[in-house]
């Protein structure tokens, strides 16, 4: 995949990025999508039943843009779950 050989740095950071994306992106599939940080062994005979959760809730743990984790106040995170939770079309049945 090096375009030029006399240079491969590009094509390092290219592969660099790309895998950093595709690890982020992997935290937000869905619990039974097969990724590198939810791997079933191979034998398990168990029924996956994924619980149905709203999709703005799949996120499994916080992260901040520089990859650590970041936990908000219970001020900040209130409002904003009841910020999410008033804007959601999938809520609005249950507040009626």
């Amino acid at each position: 995949m090096i375009h030029n050989k006399a240079r491969p740095e590009g094509s390092i950071c290219e592969t660099y990025l790309i895998d950093e994306v595709s690890t982020f992106c992997s935290h937000y599939f869905e619990p039974n999508v097969p990724t590198k940080h939810n791997k079933t062994s191979r034998n398990n005979d168990e029924d996956n039943e994924v619980e149905e959760r709203l999709s703005i809730f799949k996120q499994e743990r916080p992260f901040s843009p520089n990859g650590n984790l970041y936990y908000y106040t219970d001020e900040k995170y209130n409002a904003a779950h009841l910020y999410i939770l008033l804007n959601c079309p999938k809520v609005g049945p249950y507040i009626e």
